[in-house]
């Protein structure tokens, strides 16, 4: 069986899992009127929308055509499923953030952090072994593609520098070096500038 390369999919986990952090932090030192904040998570729901939007078209119906153990089926259909239940919350959030309720944004971004966080880390111990093993690279290419085909420009153009933003280094060199050249010379000349010009909060200020 043909190995699956799935830095993309990590790296992309690891971002999500950071900018819940992220924004922990900010609601509890009591920054949710920061610019920086708003802008972090509106960065964070950009790519959350289409990350999972990808995920909807490359994962769920190519793998359902192709399993026959109803158990992978019913993880799958499981998986499906919870999704639903994200966008409500990630709405919920942005509510609270406009009317700069604290109590309900905390509450809500716990909700939300406990069940992205259980659904991203049943990918990557149910779903992606399922997509090595039945769908292998070139069905899975189609991941990639629909990330590209993302209709929010925008959240394209920002992905790179957003899924390397607190990368350990030599995440961020593997990364790089497996870009193709011409998307990487895109982040380094473009994107890296357009999104570092953009103030995000970190984590790491009062």
């Amino acid at each position: 069986m043909t190995s699956v390369d799935f830095t993309l999919v990590s790296l992309t986990h690891e971002a999500l899992r950071r900018d819940l952090l992220r924004m922990s932090a900010a609601i509890r030192a009591a920054a949710i009127q920061d610019v920086a904040v708003r802008n972090r998570w509106q960065t964070f729901c950009r790519q959350l929308r289409g990350y999972l939007s990808a995920a909807e078209v490359a994962f769920w119906p190519p793998l359902r055509t192709v399993l026959t153990d109803n158990a992978d089926l019913e993880i799958v259909d499981a998986m499906a499923a919870a999704q639903a239940n994200i966008d409500p919350l990630v709405d919920s959030i942005d509510a609270a953030l406009a009317f700069n309720d604290g109590a309900v944004a905390k509450a809500q971004l716990a909700t939300l952090t406990t069940l992205l966080t259980e659904h991203l880390d049943q990918v990557d111990r149910d779903i992606l072994p399922l997509v090595a093993r039945y769908l292998g690279p070139d069905g899975f290419a189609q991941y990639g593609r629909q990330c590209h085909r993302n209709p929010d420009r925008r959240a394209v153009m920002e992905f790179f520098p957003w899924v390397l933003d607190g990368a350990a280094p030599e995440q961020q060199r593997e990364a790089l070096a497996k870009m193709p050249r011409a998307a990487r010379l895109a982040y380094q000349t473009v994107a890296k500038t357009m999104y570092t010009r953009t103030p995000r909060w970190s984590g790491t200020h009062s």
